[in-house]
């Protein structure tokens, strides 16, 4: 594997983790409840870089075309920071990663026959540690944690099946942004935000930070290959809960307990993924079966 190759890894891993743990920091620490307010920031940020960084060709066609994904995207970054403003991170993260988990298990079972025990073990045990730490959320929390989780597998599952152009994702943050910007202003969210505190000075530096990993994450998304994902995404989940820890976003005791057995499952699945995601052949060609 090239240095090059390493590098994309890890920034796949890296700035997903510090741009979930700075969002965690600004809609919990410092009580910025106003998300669509939040994400339009953030997207603005993300697509005044890619501009200037890549400068891709914009067509009518690109924004007529993805205003589905569009609005897929509002719905899985709007719920999403509605449930991670309240959960704790073990649940958000461990929801997440079941939902692409669970489509990356069918998929494979439909594709290439393929039989994993430990693959299928491993998201039982997920599921498990979710209901055992979701039991008490309310309802509401938990209908933004599973409708963050489906759409979030359902983008991920169209981006791994799908050429996304640049020029398409440019459009789609566009029009994502001219929904959030709408709801917020029916919603009355960014009347609300605009008497917000904005004097302190870790608070916006939070903000500032927040659009720049959003402009990171957005840029080195794509450059991910298909064949790691599996192990990108546990490798990431695990991160983002061990960093977690350290700077007291992962409740209480036992949800720390919890949440640290999720980092040996998450690890244990990111270590076997290379069998379930890339076959290996046999000297006669022929898949070998874990």
């Amino acid at each position: 594997m090239s240095g090059r190759t390493v590098s994309q890894h890890v920034l796949s891993c890296v700035l997903p983790t510090a741009y979930i743990l700075c969002n965690k920091s600004v809609l919990t620490l410092h009580g910025f409840k106003f998300p669509s307010v939040f994400l339009s920031w953030q997207i603005l940020v993300a697509i005044t870089a890619i501009i200037l960084v890549s400068r891709p060709v914009l067509s009518f066609h690109d924004f007529t075309s993805s205003l589905p994904e569009s609005l897929l995207y509002v719905i899985v970054i709007y719920t999403g920071s509605r449930s991670l403003g309240v959960l704790s991170l073990p649940l958000f993260i461990g929801a997440e990663f079941l939902s692409l988990h669970c489509i990356e298990t069918y998929i494979l079972y439909q594709k290439t026959k393929l039989r994993s025990s430990l693959h299928v073990v491993t998201g039982v045990l997920c599921f498990i540690l979710l209901c055992i730490l979701g039991q008490d959320i309310p309802r509401l929390q938990l209908g933004f944690l599973i409708a963050h989780s489906a759409a979030y597998g359902t983008q991920w599952h169209i981006s791994r099946t799908k050429t996304i152009t640049l020029s398409r994702t440019v459009s789609c943050l566009v029009c994502g942004t001219v929904f959030l910007i709408l709801y917020g202003t029916v919603s009355g969210e960014i009347t609300r935000a605009a008497i917000f505190d904005y004097s302190h000075t870790h608070f916006k530096l939070s903000l500032l930070l927040s659009g720049i990993l959003s402009a990171g994450v957005t840029l080195t998304d794509d450059k991910e290959k298909k064949e790691h994902v599996s192990r990108c995404v546990a490798a990431r989940a695990a991160l983002t809960l061990m960093v977690g820890f350290v700077f007291g976003f992962s409740g209480d005791a036992v949800q720390v307990l919890i949440g640290s057995f999720f980092v040996f499952i998450l690890l244990l699945d990111c270590y076997f993924s290379r069998a379930v995601s890339d076959p290996a052949t046999n000297a006669g060609g022929e898949e070998v079966v874990v």
